[in-house]
Parts: structure tokens; sequence; C-alpha cells
């Protein structure tokens, strides 16, 4: 969906602030509260989406493929939220430190990977995006969208936003598909 860049742009010009983020012109986000999602599992499925994410990665590595399937866009760097593991918050003069515990972090060992497993998330209380759509020609829609969320982890922030691009798929994906086609294209073919 296209969204509105007139509106924001033009408050933010009459109204300057420092450090505004590339998306100041779509979208508005306000965030309050900080919490922590915790879970304990057995995650099997996760699990082997990890050991066959790492053992693809290190066959590339060790085979140099990585260069054909990894390219490099040339943009700016962005910080990437999901690998920083832990979070300082802004307070009262008090440093706030929440460790992220993940599975893509974990050890790989035997006691790990068929055991229950705890894993934590810095989460964001409450969220809220202001936004307005783009109008068709020859219409002016002037409604202005607010969307509330409550308990959103802060890696997955993306998610909220009115521009969220659709994920891609794991590596276990990957290779289900492949099983699939493969089986497929072995199977004889019966006539009837």
């Amino acid at each position: 969906q296209r969204l509105d860049s007139k509106l924001l742009s033009k408050y933010f010009k009459e109204h300057h602030h420092d450090n505004l983020p590339e998306f100041c012109d779509k979208y508005v986000i306000f965030r309050r509260g900080i919490g922590l999602d915790r879970t304990s599992d057995f995650f099997f499925m996760e699990k082997v989406d990890m050991v066959i994410t790492r053992t693809w990665r290190w066959l590339l590595q060790k085979t140099r493929l990585q260069r054909l399937f990894l390219r490099k866009k040339k943009v700016k760097p962005v910080i990437d939220s999901k690998k920083n593991d832990d979070l300082v918050g802004e307070g009262d003069d008090k440093e706030l430190y929440i460790e992220r515990i993940r599975l893509e972090t974990m050890n790989l060992s035997l006691r790990n990977l068929i055991g229950k497993v705890a894993i934590q998330e810095p989460t964001f209380e409450e969220v809220i995006v202001l936004y307005r759509k783009k109008s068709p020609k020859g219409q002016d829609d002037r409604a202005i969208q607010v969307k509330h969320f409550k308990n959103i982890p802060m890696a997955d922030m993306e998610l909220v936003l009115p521009e969220k691009k659709n994920p891609s798929l794991t590596p276990m994906d990957w290779v289900q598909f492949i099983v699939s086609v493969v089986i497929g294209l072995v199977s004889p073919v019966k006539l009837v």
C-alpha cells in the first residue's frame, strides 16, 4: 500500500527536529514501556532450522560459493536490531540492560538440541503507528490511520509498519521445498 508523504513532511518542515529517521515523511512511531517476553519450550522445528542454516553457511564458506549467493548491496549501512543482543534504555540516570536469549546464538550441544530451552526477548509494551494512505488520483482522502499494538518484540518492530515487506523463505522452507521437488521428480508416474 502506498503512503502519503505530504502530511508529515509538511509538519516536520514547520516543526524542525534533529536526527529524524528516513521514514519520518511516511509514518510516525510512538512507543511506551519496555517489557520482557520469556518462553521455555523444546522448539524442535526451530532447532532443525538453525542446524540447517548453520550447515548451509558452513558449506557455502568451505566451497567458497558464498560469493555467488551472498551479493553485497551498495547501500548505507543500517543498524540491525536483530543482531544487537542488548538494549540500553533511556531513563532517570539509570541504565536498563536486557539480554536477548535466542536460538540462533545457542551453542550446538546434545543437551541444547534435545532439551527444553528458554528464550527471552525485550518488548515494547505499547506501540502506536500514525500514517495516512495515499489517495487515488481525483480523490482527496484525508483520513489519518492510527494503529495500536501491545507487547511487540523489539527485534520484530518492522511487523507493525504499514509498508512491511513479505518475509523471505527460511532455510527449513527451502529444504522442504527441494525435498518435495526431488520426490515429485523421482517418484514413478503411474498411468491408468
